[in-house]
């Protein structure tokens, strides 16, 4: 191989690389927190009781009790599938082991709502 064709080379190899390094630290510049999530267990969880209502959280036995408030946007899953607030406390009373059984909050930190509260069953 020539000069020439040793250059061409490593610019191919090596442009894309400088490309998304240049990018990558452009755009880590505008990473800020949107939203958190919760992992607690079933037994640490109180359910609102209505869609305009107030979802209460202990993450873990040392945690202090978080409240968030709860919409009519905020979704409810189970195994994936979204059910409403009524179908999902009803399954959720059938829960033998609610020491065991995660349940996952994600919490909007701009409107401070909970976006979504799912668990796999």
């Amino acid at each position: 191989h020539s000069d020439a064709d040793w250059m061409q080379i490593m610019i191919r190899k090596c442009l894309p690389v400088a490309l998304l390094s240049a990018l990558s630290l452009t755009v880590s510049a505008d990473f800020r927190t949107v939203s958190r999530a919760y992992e607690a267990t079933l037994a640490s969880v109180r359910l609102p009781v209505s869609t305009s209502g107030t979802l209460t959280i202990r993450a873990c036995a040392d945690c202090k009790i978080q409240r968030f408030r709860v919409n009519t946007e905020t979704r409810y899953t189970i195994n994936k599938l979204p059910v409403d607030l009524e179908d999902f406390r009803r399954q959720l009373l059938q829960v033998r082991n609610r020491e065991s059984q995660a349940v996952i909050v994600k919490h909007d930190l701009a409107t401070d709502v909970v976006t979504s509260v799912s668990v796999r069953l």
